[in-house]
């Protein structure tokens, strides 16, 4: 998936600082995942493969983006 916006915390998942991303860029940490459905919520989101696997980025300081442990998928 591509994404573009607000980039708050890494909410897009890119890895970058950049606070305001203006055109369409690839999620590279996704890999070759099939992602059927992705949200975002403030300063953070998720992605869900076809093979249900989970992914989220972001903040985590009130464990929004779900990363107490990580697992493999």
């Amino acid at each position: 998936p591509y994404v573009w916006g607000a980039n708050d915390e890494n909410g897009l998942g890119l890895g970058l600082s950049t606070p305001i991303i203006t055109t369409p860029t690839p999620i590279v940490s996704l890999g070759s995942h099939c992602i059927v459905s992705i949200a975002f919520g403030l300063n953070f989101g998720a992605a869900l493969s076809d093979t249900g696997c989970l992914f989220t980025w972001g903040v985590n300081d009130e464990y929004d983006a779900a990363l107490r442990a990580a697992t493999e998928c």
